[in-house]
């Protein structure tokens, strides 16, 4: 059995809040690092490259925990890859919808994640919404909205369509899908054995995919050895972003469900902007109320859930 199960109910339910909590903050922080490790890579290749330094670090992370073998397959080798399709599906659809699309669209498209959440799950498991989910959702959209509105140039219309768009909403559904398939397959191993196995199928997917990529010139290797900064960086994404990001975000799938879970999404973009302070950029008044509008959302779900945790 896992050791995150031997945790109380209340003690799973605060822990697992801090944990997406967490998350946001290190996919926000995602957000201007790519940008700027993006002058350096291709995106396939930095996509690929983080992933497979990821793989490293859970390979030794679960190594140190179980004191033992890290590599466990209880899968067959069709879920196997089934599970490294749908997360790698949405790193390379998320990439595509961007280059295809405006990233102002796919920011505005990307708020409405804890919608598609509800609908994935319900039409996977038919989980019924949550006392408060309503109202916690309508917060969490419309402070992301906010957050997004509230860009400085923001320019309206870039919100047509491109092509790109049906990408994104398809990118969200494989993410989700993945959460809940993950769960129900991986679950009993712990989320950390979880996300290494899950995390071994995309890489391969990714390696595949970036290779493919180079072979037909779409993508490119870069031109000149990136600084060491940017491998910095790329070392940071790998190990808060996609190593600890993913278990922490696998695990309060594991114990709030997946509608929950991803209220906390739309908090990225305000850390995004928050982290983006530090880069020398000053966020609007706009950003700033959508920012705590997203965060009384959660806060309102999250503390109803432990009051019925502490009834």
């Amino acid at each position: 059995m896992a050791p995150d199960n031997k945790l109380s109910g209340r003690a799973r339910l605060l822990l697992a809040g801090l944990g997406l909590l967490a998350t946001s903050v290190f996919w926000g922080s995602a957000i201007p690092f790519n940008v700027v490790l993006l002058r350096h890579f291709d995106p396939f290749v930095l996509t690929a490259l983080r992933m497979s330094l990821s793989v490293a670090i859970l390979v030794a992370f679960v190594a140190w925990r179980e004191r033992g073998p890290w590599w466990q397959m209880p899968l067959g080798l069709g879920r196997f890859l089934l599970l490294g399709m749908f997360m790698a599906g949405f790193n390379v659809l998320y990439t595509l919808s961007v280059l295809w699309s405006h990233p102002i669209t796919i920011s505005a498209i990307s708020v409405a994640m804890p919608i598609t959440g509800a609908i994935v799950a319900r039409a996977m498991l038919g989980t019924r919404l949550e006392p408060g989910f309503g109202l916690a959702l309508a917060l969490s959209i419309g402070g992301g909205a906010l957050v997004v509105y509230g860009q400085p140039g923001f320019d309206a219309s870039a919100l047509g369509l491109r092509g790109g768009e049906i990408l994104m909403i398809v990118a969200m559904v494989s993410w989700n899908i993945y959460s809940l398939k993950a769960q129900q397959w991986l679950g009993h191993l712990g989320q950390a054995r979880l996300t290494l196995i899950s995390s071994i199928s995309t890489c391969l997917w990714l390696g595949a995919i970036m290779l493919l990529m180079l072979a037909l010139g779409v993508a490119r290797w870069p031109a000149q050895t990136p600084p060491l900064d940017a491998f910095a960086m790329v070392f940071y994404l790998a190990l808060f972003s996609a190593a600890v990001g993913n278990m922490l975000w696998n695990f309060g799938v594991s114990v709030v469900g997946l509608p929950v879970s991803s209220l906390y999404i739309n908090l990225s973009a305000v850390f995004a902007v928050l982290i983006a302070v530090a880069f020398g950029f000053e966020p609007t008044w706009l950003q700033v109320a959508g920012g705590l509008i997203v965060m009384a959302g959660v806060l309102y779900m999250q503390l109803r859930k432990l009051r019925t945790a502490s009834a």
